[in-house]
This record gives structure tokens, sequence and C-alpha cells, in this order.
């Protein structure tokens, strides 16, 4: 086995290729998503490891430098090992641990794409720890593409199903999004943030994503339009077994015809012929995932309506949650606690997810 490190960021349809045919492949590890990310100024480092110039495992981090010295970086839904290739694990974590001293991150956060064992011992021996911090949340909601198209209705709850099938027979069309349907989606985010607040970017972000990853068939815009007018859009990233609900919103009008589900549906119908297994509605808010991983109702807080949507079209699913190791050369525990001290201030968690996912 040999590592060989890239950090030109590029497309890499080898790599990219590897991670179709790999049942934890995800498009936040293909090399289009780390293309889209270098134009907000991160750093693309790719570790990949060749057994016979066939890629048999690898990762992709992402980091920002930061003011004074050192980055910090994460790895998101990875490393990705060829299917079957467990004994690659050792080794791919050892080059991404060079690698990393190499590039002088201070902070290495990794989101994996699965909880087995194997992985889990590789962060225990390496003095990963439970992260103060996520950049996807790891709870959320799955959609199984098993089956025909009666049957993914059927596994629904029966409220949106009826409100899927409402927006069927509605004068509602799903259509495919130019341009410029990007600045009206934009402006109803930017409203909908004044009333339930969450992180989004820039207009020129969401350009820059449908040029990268549309040119990539990564990304696929999603428009219901109401006699001509769009009142509903949303964004959905595929790649592999994994579809993904990105970004979206509604303009709030004719949402008694269901558009909102109606648009869901269509990217469920999509996301399936496209060859994926799973549609991942997006993360769930922290605080709402704790009640429900604990067994109890959805609390009346923030998130709680956008969660109650989502769930209504599949089931909760956990991903692994974030761990984190220091390189730097202050004490572990220090530089954990300057983390958690950011994460649990509001102000500087919002300035540290820009710092973190930056928009051009």
């Amino acid at each position: 086995m040999q590592a060989f490190i890239s950090k030109a960021p590029i497309v890499d349809e080898e790599w990219d290729n590897f991670l179709k045919n790999q049942p934890t492949g995800h498009h936040v590890q293909g090399s289009a998503w780390g293309v889209l990310k270098a134009t907000g100024g991160m750093d693309i480092i790719r570790v990949i490891v060749r057994e016979n110039e066939e890629i048999i495992g690898g990762a992709q981090i992402l980091s920002r430098p930061l003011p004074v010295f050192g980055e910090i970086g994460y790895i998101s839904r990875g490393p990705v090992i060829k299917e079957g290739r467990i004994d690659v694990l050792d080794f791919l974590f050892d080059a991404i641990e060079k690698t990393a001293k190499q590039n002088r991150l201070i902070v290495l956060s990794i989101g994996l794409p699965v909880s087995d064992q194997p992985h889990m011992n590789q962060l225990s021996k390496r003095n990963f720890m439970p992260s103060d911090f996520y950049i996807i949340p790891p709870t959320t909601v799955l959609v199984s593409l098993d089956g025909e198209e009666e049957e993914i209705l059927m596994r629904m709850k029966s409220r949106t199903r009826r409100n899927v099938r409402k927006g069927l027979k509605s004068d509602l069309v799903v259509r495919e999004g130019r341009d410029e349907d990007i600045p009206l989606i934009f402006s109803w985010m930017e409203e909908a943030a004044k009333q339930d607040p969450y992180y989004y970017y820039n207009l020129e972000y969401y350009h820059k994503a449908m040029e990268i990853l549309g040119e990539a068939n990564i990304l696929k815009l999603f428009v219901a339009d109401f006699e001509g007018t769009p009142v509903s859009g949303a964004y959905v990233a595929a790649l592999g077994d994994w579809a993904v609900f990105k970004w979206g919103a509604s303009s709030g009008e004719h949402l008694d015809k269901r558009p909102n589900e109606l648009i869901h549906w269509h990217a469920i119908k999509w996301s399936k012929s496209f060859g994926c297994k799973y549609y991942d509605l997006g993360g769930i808010t922290p605080l709402v995932a704790e009640a429900l991983n604990n067994g109890n109702d959805l609390p009346d807080i923030k998130g709680s309506g956008i969660a109650h949507f989502k769930l209504g079209f599949g089931e909760k699913h956990n991903f692994p949650d974030a761990y984190d190791t220091s390189y730097s050369m202050l004490p572990n525990w220090f530089v954990r606690g300057v983390v958690k001290y950011v994460w649990d201030n509001q102000f500087l968690r919002n300035l540290a997810r820009k710092v973190l996912n930056p928009g051009p």
C-alpha cells in the first residue's frame, strides 16, 4: 500500500468514481465539493491509498487557516475504504495523521460514515475524543429508496402521504431550477432565517454551487411553480448511494396545495432514478435530536416544526458523532476547552461556522 497526497482543488474523476462504488461514498468527500469549498478560501487535502495502482481508501480533509498560526480541519463522512478492506484502515489513519501534522492542523475533527468497531478503534487508538462541535448534524431523517414508488409512499406517515398525493392532484408543476431562480430562493431563505435563525451562505455561494456541482452532475435544483410562479425550491446533492437535501425554502404561498411535500417527492423519485439507495432530508436540530434519541416527544422549541415535517417522510437515523484531536504543542485539554467555549457561545459558534464552512 502507498499513500498519495493531493492539495489541488480540482475535479478528480478517479476519486469520485471510487466513492460512487462504495457504500459509504458521499458527495462531501467528492472532489467537486472540495472545489466549491476552495472558492471560499478553504484548503483541500486528499489522502488516497493505493494498492497495485487501485484506490482502496482515502479521505478528503477540508481545512481553514487560523488568523495567527496553523489550521483547523475536518473530515465529513470519511474516511472511505473499499468494501471489505478493513485492513486498510490502520495505514490510512497513519497517513491522515502524518498529513495533518505536516499541514499544521491544530485541530482535526472526523465525522465517520459508520460507527463499527474497527473505525472506532482507530479513533480511540489515536486519542480522538467526542467533539464539542459538528460540521454536519449527526441526527437526520432517511428515506429508504428500496422498492417501487408506491412502496416508498406507503412507508411515509399517513399525513405526509396524503399531502404528497394532494400536491400531485393540484395545479403545481415541479421543474428543474434555472439560474434566475437562485436569487428568489435565496430571498426566501433570508426571510425564513428571520423567523427561525439558522446558518446560510451568501447568494454567490449558491450560484457557485450550481455552477461547480451542477457541472459535475452532483447537484440538482427543484422548483415548484403554481400558475407559472415559483413557490418552493430545493437543492439536492447526490453521489453513489446517498442523495441529500442540502438547502431550500418556500415563499409561504399556496401551502394548502402542499408544494413542499411535492417537491421532496419529486426529489425522492429523481434520487431513486439516479441510482441512490437513500434520500437524506438533512440534519435535525441538536436539542430536538436529543429529545428524540431519549425517546421523548418533539419538544416545543425552534427546529421542532422542521423535524416534524422531515419525520413524515422517513425514519430518524444517527450517524456517528464527531470526534476530534489536537496536533498543537498546547495541551489537548486546553485546545478542547477553547473549542468548547467557542461552540457554547452562539455568536462565536456562528462565526466558527463561517470560518469552517465559508462561502465564496
